[in-house]
């Protein structure tokens, strides 16, 4: 945090610099030159556009009445934010992100792991989910995101096109009778244009520096989310629920044996079908998954640590893990009115693996 601090103060030194340039010029050239070229880096360099609240996707409350107030009772236990909304998507995930500067908070949960998972299960996902809202996730703060985007847009501003101007080459070999005619300014722009490229490369190597410290906070948030999805849920249903997190296959393949047998209304029971694959796998198939979670390679260049890690884990804090209950929901009510929903995202699963088929 305080390394972005540092680039977003540097950052907003730009500005008053800029104007101090301009006003102290007193009629020179070159300051004046300086002060506009300052002002316009800051200007290039702040970010603009950002992400719009995705409000044509959000389900309204009154559809989902049970779903929201399932979220409101998880997160008043967890101390979190309230949810601005919820996008139900055909993923086999589901993620929180927030937008703008006031940060507001959407829920995506992608219906194919929702029906996958038992009660418990999708408790722990939605406390991991709701809990990244509360557990210092950097990925979820605006100041390590605004460095970032203003150290990778300054290193993109700065760096030219090409080292050599065009005009030298044509993209073809340069003769030596093309050489004798090019003017002095634009063989001396070849060095600028190197030294250019130098200092757009040392922002983008400090953007990275500053993406290799996120990544390591943002897998530190991983577990702390894992934890808050375990008071919710109980162990065994935390670990099972990352088991179930493999399952993305079975998806497509109950999908697209439904199409290659031509099935009348194939999108009806799409995913009752699904959870019967997974109950009915054979436990050496079982055990086989549970190898390659095992066989996980742990990376730091990622957000998320190695699965085994995040269960070994959980299995060393069970015993410092207070449960938190959670007030008697009506499931029943809650599944009857994703009914729609879990029509539409099985109508879309079939179309986009048929139009892969159709047209590659």
């Amino acid at each position: 945090m305080g390394f972005s601090m540092l680039v977003v103060s540097l950052y907003l030194f730009l500005w008053p610099l800029g104007l101090w340039l301009l006003i102290a010029a007193g009629g020179q050239f070159i300051k004046i030159t300086t002060g506009l070229l300052v002002l316009a880096l800051a200007l290039f360099a702040w970010p603009w556009r950002r992400d719009p609240l995705p409000k044509q996707d959000i389900v309204p409350r009154s559809q989902l009445p049970q779903l929201y107030a399932l979220i409101d009772q998880i997160s008043g236990l967890l101390k979190a934010p309230a949810l601005t909304g919820i996008v139900l998507t055909e993923h086999y995930n589901a993620s929180v992100r927030q937008f703008g500067w006031r940060r507001r908070s959407v829920l995506y949960l992608g219906i194919p792991l929702w029906e996958m998972l038992s009660v418990e299960e999708r408790l722990s996902v939605l406390g991991h989910e709701i809990g990244h809202l509360v557990n210092r996730d950097p990925m979820n703060n605006r100041l390590p995101a605004l460095a970032f985007t203003i150290l990778f847009k300054t290193g993109h501003a700065i760096c030219p096109e090409k080292l050599v101007p065009k005009g030298l080459t044509h993209g073809r070999v340069v003769m030596a009778e093309e050489w004798a005619a090019v003017s002095g300014a634009m063989l001396l722009m070849i060095p600028v244009n190197l030294a250019l490229a130098m200092i757009a490369r040392g922002f983008w190597a400090t953007g990275h520096v500053l993406l290799g410290l996120l990544w390591a906070e943002s897998q530190r948030a991983e577990y702390r989310a894992d934890l808050l999805g375990m008071q919710l849920s109980g162990m065994e249903p935390a670990l099972s629920e990352m088991e179930k997190l493999t399952g993305a296959d079975l998806v497509w393949s109950e999908v697209r044996e439904r199409i290659n047998r031509r099935q009348q209304n194939a999108d009806t029971e799409l995913f009752t079908s699904i959870r019967t694959r997974w109950a009915n796998l054979p436990e050496t198939e079982k055990e086989r998954r549970r190898r390659l979670l095992r066989q996980e390679h742990h990376r730091l260049d990622a957000t998320h640590p190695a699965t085994v890690f995040r269960m070994e884990m959980l299995k060393a804090q069970r015993k410092h893990i207070r449960q938190l209950q959670i007030p008697g929901r009506d499931w029943k009510a809650l599944d009857s009115e994703l009914e729609s929903a879990r029509q539409k995202i099985a109508h879309k699963l079939l179309d986009r693996l048929r139009n892969s088929l159709y047209y590659g």
